[in-house]
């Protein structure tokens, strides 16, 4: 049990929320950043050198807070938390708790400035998976395993979250036949785990941010997976009608070099979804579609301008922002929606190459915070 009691408050704020006109969702054009893509970013440094090993997962909580989780060169699993003021650091598991290569995956699944609640997962050493629970700041609350030993592929294995309404949350993981595995819960309901896709070509090898997924709205939810043979597969669920799944992308169309290129995606309308991955030549790949339509596709960034890590975020139905790392250097660069999408720049200097990952989060239409790992260990945090 934590020693540590962690009591946090939060003030209640107003928040602003604007109709952004159905013109402003169309995708697909790259062009002159407009005035509102040219704010500026500030950089600084939210953890000294060797804080973290490589994967990294962030979330916000209200306007006014949010929550970054790594799991440390030691194995522990580290928290720093920012209530509008100023970053504070939090232990939740001690040395040896978490596999390093594999991702830690974080949901808040009630979020405003009064209550909130997170669910965090990691991947032990041990391959079973292990789940953390939070509420309105008070300690961090050990709930029992999502899945037993040997359940993860670790070390390496890829794992994403997702929360379609405030009483449940479902896991996706990679298992250790680098089969697709689905745990879900349901507070005061029923919860479980299966199979979501058989071991094959077309699911992921032993590398974090394989799989990534969003809800669009409570009904419904869409996991996307780059698969052995460089294909991207989906996966979606309706209430009533259960999981679905196609392929996305032919074979070939993302990169499965070492490491492999990620992939990543949000949703910024409950009529919209949008995805993206390394291509096979490090172009930057954009899928995205316009329900009750059809899938569309372009390339966002030309070969050779993505290393591997990738993630994005959407600051209002009419924006979204997608972060990587350069080809050839540890450079993060930053591509926004707008619209148009405006032409990358970068939100720090070039360095040595890198394997650490990257996240995002939006606390309002009017805010942006990235976090990624460096190369020395140190976390960075990039903010508008």
């Amino acid at each position: 049990m934590l020693s540590t009691i962690r009591i946090r408050w939060r003030r209640s704020i107003t928040a602003l929320i604007s109709l952004a006109c159905p013109l402003l969702l169309l995708a697909g054009v790259v062009a002159t950043a407009s005035p509102a893509s040219a704010s500026s970013w500030t950089t600084s440094q939210l953890t000294p050198p060797a804080s973290a090993f490589r994967n990294i997962a962030s979330l916000a909580t209200s306007p006014t807070s949010m929550e970054v989780f790594w799991v440390a060169q030691n194995g522990s699993v580290q928290e720093e938390y920012w209530l509008g003021t100023t970053w504070s650091s939090y232990t939740i598991a001690p040395p040896g708790s978490a596999d390093p290569y594999s991702d830690i995956a974080a949901v808040a699944r009630v979020k405003n400035a009064i209550n909130w609640t997170i669910d965090l997962f990691w991947v032990a050493p041990d391959g079973s998976i292990k789940h953390r629970f939070n509420g309105n700041g008070l300690p961090w609350l050990t709930d029992p395993d999502v899945a037993p030993a040997g359940s993860a592929a670790a070390p390496g294995a890829s794992m994403t979250v997702v929360s379609r309404a405030p009483n449940t949350w479902e896991l996706f993981w990679l298992g250790p036949n680098t089969e697709i595995k689905d745990a879900y819960w349901y507070q005061g309901g029923p919860s479980g785990s299966f199979t979501l896709a058989a071991a094959g070509p077309s699911t992921p090898t032993l590398n974090p941010r394989q799989i990534t997924a969003v809800s669009r709205a409570s009904n419904t939810m869409e996991v996307w997976w780059i698969g052995k043979n460089g294909s991207v597969q989906d996966a979606y669920y309706y209430d009533t009608a259960g999981w679905n799944s196609f392929q996305l992308a032919a074979p070939g169309s993302a990169y499965v070099g070492n490491p492999p290129g990620q992939i990543t995606a949000v949703s910024r309308a409950s009529n919209t979804m949008e995805v993206w991955w390394i291509g096979p030549a490090h172009s930057v790949q954009d899928a995205y579609i316009f329900l009750p339509g059809t899938w569309n596709f372009f390339t966002l960034e030309p070969a050779g301008s993505a290393e591997f890590a990738l993630a994005a975020t959407s600051q209002a139905a009419s924006s979204m922002d997608v972060f990587f790392r350069a080809n050839g250097g540890n450079e993060v660069e930053n591509a926004s929606f707008v619209p148009p999408w405006s032409p990358p720049k970068p939100l720090e200097p070039p360095g040595p190459l890198d394997t650490g990952g990257i996240t995002a989060i939006s606390r309002t239409p009017a805010s942006e915070d990235a976090f990624w790992v460096t190369w020395n260990g140190a976390i960075e945090h990039a903010s508008k």
